[in-house]
């Protein structure tokens, strides 16, 4: 190219220009849209998490209610004049009707609060109690499960 042709875009580039073009503009905009919606994903998680750790906090804590309880219906000799099983050692709420630690499976859904019940859908706190071999006398195994339908959590 000639010196005549290339003199009118060496000016138009030595000229300082103020502002930004329409490239720029659209870059900025784009990295400060990605970084918003990025912190906003972040805290719409952090919400979840810990409307869920909620409930498995509240699920443990009246499992391990239902826990301490049934520790009172074990006894040292059931065969004692006095301490052996009777009518009022059902566990109070159990749907099977019988000695709370009959082997089997016991729903004892009925003893969580209605507030846990109502906030989780399909609660249910059921134990199972399984005869166990040691030795000489008779040893018996209770398993927990406390369960709930999964919802989509809002924040």
């Amino acid at each position: 190219m000639s010196e005549w042709m290339l003199r009118p875009l060496r000016r138009w580039l030595a000229v300082p220009r103020t502002g930004y073009t329409l490239v720029e503009v659209m870059v900025g905009t784009l990295l400060v849209a990605l970084i918003v919606s990025a912190i906003f994903a972040l805290t719409l998680t952090t919400q979840v998490s810990s409307k869920k750790s909620g409930r498995r906090a509240k699920g443990l804590y009246y499992t391990r209610q239902a826990m301490e309880r049934l520790k009172s219906y074990v006894t040292a000799d059931s065969t004692s004049p006095g301490l052996g099983p009777t009518a009022s050692w059902i566990y109070p709420g159990d749907a099977s009707n019988t000695y709370a630690l009959s082997p089997g499976i016991h729903d004892i859904t009925n003893s969580l609060p209605s507030s846990f019940r109502d906030e989780l859908p399909g609660a249910s706190l059921i134990y199972t109690v399984t005869d166990q071999p040691c030795g000489t006398r008779r040893c018996q195994q209770v398993t927990f499960s406390i369960r709930w339908d999964e919802e989509p959590l809002r924040p």
